[in-house]
């Protein structure tokens, strides 16, 4: 990944003017840091930057521990968020409920939060996205603590965008200090445990500087490499030998891959990648493919131009394949080429 010169800010140094002693011996809770970081050390240490942002486990993070705070695991005494068993068995059941009313794709938000453990990243996402807007908020009463929690739906809802804008980074940046001024003022009165300040809930202040320098965060978040990682991961299946047994299914899936190169089907529907020879590392055209014929391209003398210039190269020139095969993606001397950057 790079960037173009001045187009994206330059990560300047935290100056350590900004915290104390005490600070940086012990720490701040209250940002998430527990202990003083090793990697301020480094010279190459520039701030939050350094260690990248992901959306799918940050999220989930952030969504599971409003889930805790509506338990009471951070004070339920005057916490405005706490909900009781009762309110929080009926949200379970909604949910659960609303299975059959709803398409199957958005399967992944109707678990019972009230029953279920162990949700996946998703699952939690999906929660903040659709549950959380439309069943848990209606059950919060305190008007601040409801402004506080659709401010954090709508920097869900903000940052899966697959095209973010200047707009909606003061949008998000609005939303993102809205939610956490809501817990300083509470945590500073006692209504909700210290607790809840984790590095989750710091990294939510850096959302907007990443997206700035990187872009919409779910073009870069681990999603597909969880994918991948949980497809590997349902087809080790031996308790005595799981490494030979991930090392097949490695191989199986790059066998796999190898067949779906050799597919000389010309169809939308079935062909994967587009190559003209057997060889480990002939170049590949990857999708999406599309197809065509020369004689769409009259206007242009395609026919001849191809003719002439073969004839150049090949001494028994037979007729032209007329069908013509273009893909979105080059792969060639180890280089993956994207659109007409080349």
């Amino acid at each position: 990944m790079y960037f173009k010169a001045k187009r994206y800010p330059i990560p300047k140094q935290r100056p350590l003017s900004v915290f104390t002693k005490k600070k940086l011996k012990k720490g701040e809770k209250r940002f998430g840091i527990r202990s003083k970081s090793e990697f301020a050390k480094l010279r190459s240490f520039k701030g939050c930057e350094f260690f990248g942002l992901d959306i799918m486990h940050l999220l989930s993070g952030v969504a599971k521990q409003l889930w805790k705070i509506i338990c009471g695991a951070f004070g339920k005494k005057d916490n405005p968020l706490f909900l009781k068993t009762s309110i929080r068995t009926q949200i379970g059941k909604a949910i659960a409920d609303s299975k059959r009313t709803i398409p199957s794709s958005l399967d992944a938000c109707t678990k019972n939060l009230f029953k279920k453990k162990g949700l996946k990243s998703i699952e939690w996402i999906n929660m903040m996205l659709y549950v959380t807007p439309t069943i848990i908020i209606e059950h919060i009463k305190d008007p601040g603590a409801r402004e506080a929690v659709i401010g954090l739906t709508q920097v869900y809802t903000i940052v899966f965008q697959k095209v973010i804008t200047s707009g909606d980074l003061r949008k998000l940046d609005i939303y993102v200090w809205k939610w956490l001024q809501f817990l300083v003022q509470h945590a500073n009165i006692g209504n909700i445990n210290e607790k809840i300040f984790t590095i989750n809930q710091h990294y939510l202040r850096h959302l907007k500087e990443i997206t700035l320098a990187m872009g919409p965060p779910r073009m870069y978040s681990a999603f597909s490499n969880e994918r991948a990682l949980g497809e590997i991961k349902r087809k080790v299946r031996s308790p005595s030998a799981p490494g030979i047994n991930a090392g097949n299914v490695m191989l199986d899936l790059a066998a796999k891959r190898f067949t779906d190169r050799l597919d000389t089907k010309v169809t939308n529907t079935t062909k994967k990648v587009l190559t003209v020879l057997a060889d480990c590392n002939a170049p590949e055209v990857w999708p999406s493919l599309w197809n065509g014929l020369t004689d769409d391209y009259t206007q242009y003398n395609l026919n001849k131009l191809l003719n002439d210039y073969w004839n150049v190269h090949l001494n028994n020139l037979g007729n032209i394949n007329p069908f013509i095969e273009a893909g979105a993606r080059l792969f060639i001397s180890s280089k993956d080429v994207i659109g007409s950057s080349y």
